[in-house]
């Protein structure tokens, strides 16, 4: 076998390789975004929740105000 030949089955391997690799780690990268995301909304809830805890139902039958 020629020198040139035993190379070729580490080009075509190293090319696979990293277009697998690269593919996972694009996978792994949109379920942490994705994951960060619902997290966030989360937190938003949460601190809207946390807001209306303290609603004033007095203050919006009286003058008609939504107020915390």
């Amino acid at each position: 076998m020629s020198r040139r030949k035993k190379g070729a089955f580490t080009l075509y391997f190293g090319v696979i390789f990293m277009s697998i690799l690269l593919v996972g780690l694009s996978v792994l990268d949109f379920a942490r975004m994705t994951a960060f995301k619902v997290q966030a909304q989360r937190a938003m809830e949460l601190a809207a929740n946390s807001l209306i805890t303290k609603y004033d139902k007095g203050f919006q039958d009286k003058y008609g105000l939504f107020m915390a």
